[in-house]
């Protein structure tokens, strides 16, 4: 079994998971007390995040390419 097919779509689904969480906290009330800069700050983390897991997971994509050729 080809565990890069798998870590390619659970790093793509961790993005979309992130980023749907941090647009969710930007654009709603959902946990009160979470204000000002606490909440920007878990926002930029989350996106911070996300944007590494799909990183990393272009890069397995690509070593997977090179590695058929």
């Amino acid at each position: 079994m080809n565990f890069r097919i798998i870590h390619v779509f659970l790093g793509s689904l961790v993005f979309l998971a992130a980023f749907g969480l941090a647009g969710y906290l930007a654009f709603s009330e959902a946990i009160p007390g979470l204000f000002g800069w606490k909440r920007w700050f878990l926002i930029s983390v989350l996106c911070a995040y996300g944007t590494f897991r799909l990183l990393r997971a272009i890069k397995t994509l690509k070593e997977n390419d090179e590695e058929e050729r």
